[in-house]
């Protein structure tokens, strides 16, 4: 991730903590949101989005306490992503981690379907509880035919690394 690569101690920080820097945020968020769900408001799930993954701590730290469901939405996949893979042993502690919270979660979203044969592959005990929710667009947002330039062009909004298959294969490379 792009702060375990920062030189100094910030940069040596987030290689270290697990699952990621945000994780000093994330206890107190999942202590306020636990303090926020009492059983008497009405919420019905939990939601977290990462990465940062910390939050999918939080969001579990809240099913746990408050006996809620809880749903995990990964922008990016996590352990499984070669973008966020740490060296052994880290590696191998943050997929349990992940292993362990995933048992614990009512559902996950991903946002294609390559993210969720990867986790798939990954932990298959996910089957039935994964659900793929694309990112998207709105058409009314586009300009018609007559009103687009002549020329064509490719925006990829991702990270482009060279640890990550873009042909959506599910395979990534190692350096």
């Amino acid at each position: 991730t792009p702060d375990d690569r920062r030189p100094g101690i910030r940069g040596l920080l987030a290689r270290l903590v697990v699952p990621d820097a945000s994780v000093l945020w994330a206890i107190p968020a999942a202590r306020a949101a636990i303090q926020r769900v009492d059983g008497s408001d009405g919420v019905d799930v939990v939601v977290s989005t990462g990465p940062p993954f910390s939050t999918h701590l939080a969001g579990a730290w809240v099913q746990r306490r408050r006996r809620v469901p809880w749903v995990a939405e990964y922008r990016d996949n996590w352990t499984t992503n070669p973008l966020y893979a740490r060296g052994w042993p880290l590696q191998w502690l943050l997929r349990r981690l992940e292993r362990r919270l995933l048992r614990r979660a009512a559902g996950v979203v991903v946002v294609s379907e390559t993210a969720r044969n990867e986790l798939l592959g990954a932990f298959p005990f996910l089957d039935g509880r994964g659900v793929v929710a694309p990112n998207g667009f709105d058409p009314d947002d586009l300009a018609t035919a007559h009103e687009r330039p002549a020329t064509f062009e490719i925006a990829y909004a991702g990270s482009l690394h060279r640890r990550r298959d873009l042909l959506g294969s599910g395979r990534s490379t190692r350096p």
